[in-house]
């Protein structure tokens, strides 16, 4: 809790580190979270993009996902600023950071009884402005080598991945999750090794026992990523199952809970409270299935459809006079939008690693049409950098070239999607 001046404080030092940070490249590039342009949405899109490569292929991956036990509430003083020293940062902005941090106390409540004060010896400061960037310094010094395995990292989250092919990928996987254990140790960093487990992505039988503080990591077929359920075959519909019954219950409790019989009051608390839930991190997990679909799809339909005066009414009538479109063509949206995002340099990822614009020998169309790439597998058909090509490719030359983002948006939704989706 910190009062309004000293947040206002906070912010200007943490944007011009930001600033000194990104014009010198001192951010580690696998490092997503609490940073502008690398949005979690981005780094699931990255890890997807390497597990399903190597599955259309047949190669099955192996991801160690590391858990550290009260993360923000471990980091050491003395050594995150020795790590702001190596990258620089030195003078009054130092000395500021390193008082902000220094001679901090706190103490419990219960009720009316209070503990007495204890002094706060490590972590950063939860709830501050600058306290989740300070974390992300930290943690930036645990890099280990790409050609032993993969390491992106989100704020205290941080996976190990590595496609295996034979008995030497696996060693190297343990290797360097040896060295992330090291790293923690001697960083005083803790672990929670019983919150760590293995995904194995694909079927190919190549178990390998992964250790972690002596403990055998537990092989697992289904996770949760960054608020997104991933299954071991990489299809969407685990995740479809999942929001769509935590959206069916919050929307049960919209109905109990307001006594208006306003229906564009009621589709407002839709709005707020439930859509967020099935449109989170969309790009990520957009389905392909036609039950998967149609699904997702039913929660809106059914809330619809019990609202006053709509019980009569087909859904494409339903969405017109709320002035709302499907959860289907949302999701495109958002597609197209992260799209014209990364070929526009909005975001700090490198668009070359999902598209390859076509040539200038092309006749008809924009110029920003871009290329399908080959695929197996229905997972990488469906792909998000697969998905998004054919309706980029049909859009208008003056949208795909927009000046701004917020000019992209709304003209965006005056181009008629029918034809691209199930549910218009």
């Amino acid at each position: 809790m910190t009062c309004v001046p000293c947040k206002i404080l906070e912010r200007i030092i943490r944007d011009q580190l930001m600033v000194y940070l990104c014009n010198y490249n001192l951010i580690d590039p696998n490092q997503f979270g609490f940073l502008p342009g690398r949005s979690c949405t981005l780094q699931l899109l990255r890890c997807l993009d390497d597990w399903t490569s190597s599955l259309d292929i047949g190669i099955p991956t192996d991801v160690i996902l590391v858990d550290y036990a009260k993360a923000f509430d471990s980091v050491s003083h003395a050594k995150l600023c020795h790590i702001l020293t190596c990258l620089g940062v030195g003078g009054n902005v130092y000395r500021w950071i390193s008082d902000f941090l220094s001679g901090r106390s706190q103490y419990l409540r219960v009720y009316s009884e209070i503990s007495e004060l204890e002094p706060v010896a490590s972590g950063v400061i939860q709830g501050s402005v600058i306290g989740p960037v300070l974390f992300t310094l930290f943690i930036s010094d645990l890099q280990t080598n790409e050609t032993l395995a993969v390491m992106p990292k989100f704020a205290d989250d941080v996976d190990l991945y590595r496609s295996i092919c034979g008995v030497d990928d696996h060693i190297k996987l343990a290797s360097a999750l040896e060295y992330l254990e090291n790293w923690s140790n001697d960083w005083q960093l803790p672990i929670a090794a019983q919150k760590c487990n293995v995904f194995h992505i694909g079927r190919a039988d190549m178990l390998f026992n992964y250790s972690l503080l002596g403990n055998t990591l537990n092989t697992v077929s289904l996770t949760k990523s960054l608020g997104v359920w991933m299954s071991n075959d990489l299809k969407s519909s685990s995740h479809c199952d999942h929001i769509v019954k935590t959206a069916r219950q919050r929307a049960s409790m919209i109905k109990r809970c307001f006594t208006s019989n306003d229906r564009n009051t009621l589709f407002w608390a839709f709005c707020v409270y439930v859509r967020p839930i099935l449109e989170y991190a969309s790009p990520v997990w957009s389905p392909y299935l036609i039950k998967d679909i149609d699904h997702v799809e039913s929660v809106q339909r059914s809330f619809t459809k019990h609202l006053p005066g709509f019980h009569n009414k087909v859904y494409s009538e339903r969405l017109k006079l709320l002035s709302t479109d499907s959860l289907e063509v949302r999701r495109l949206r958002f597609d197209l939008t992260l799209c014209f995002r990364l070929l526009h340099g909005l975001c700090d990822f490198d668009f070359n690693r999902f598209f390859e614009i076509r040539g200038s020998s092309q006749t008809r169309g924009h110029s920003l049409k871009l290329v399908v790439q080959p695929a197996l597998r229905d997972c990488r058909k469906f792909f998000f950098a697969n998905r998004v090509v054919k309706v980029w490719n049909a859009l208008p030359e003056n949208l795909v070239t927009a000046t701004t983002l917020y000019i992209f948006k709304r003209n965006l939704k005056t181009i008629d999607l029918s034809k691209f989706v199930r549910w218009a």
